[in-house]
């Protein structure tokens, strides 16, 4: 938080409400979906390092980009 707190002022609250939202932090292999195409996400995903990209898995099991 170090990064932001040189932009804004964090109250106590502030900080500790910004910790809580990264007490489930997740980690995902390479190549692993995040989600599946027609599945509700149930939570906020918010990516710290790493890429991410959108694309289709075809039934022949490729994978195309997918267009936003």
């Amino acid at each position: 938080m170090t990064k932001l707190e040189r932009a804004v002022a964090l109250s106590d609250d502030d900080r500790s409400s910004l910790l809580a939202i990264f007490s489930d932090t997740r980690y995902f292999e390479k190549g692993r979906e995040i989600l599946r195409e027609g599945e509700q996400p149930e939570h906020l995903h918010v990516l710290i390092d790493g890429w991410a990209c959108h694309r289709v898995t075809l039934v022949d099991g490729s994978r195309k980009p997918r267009p936003f």
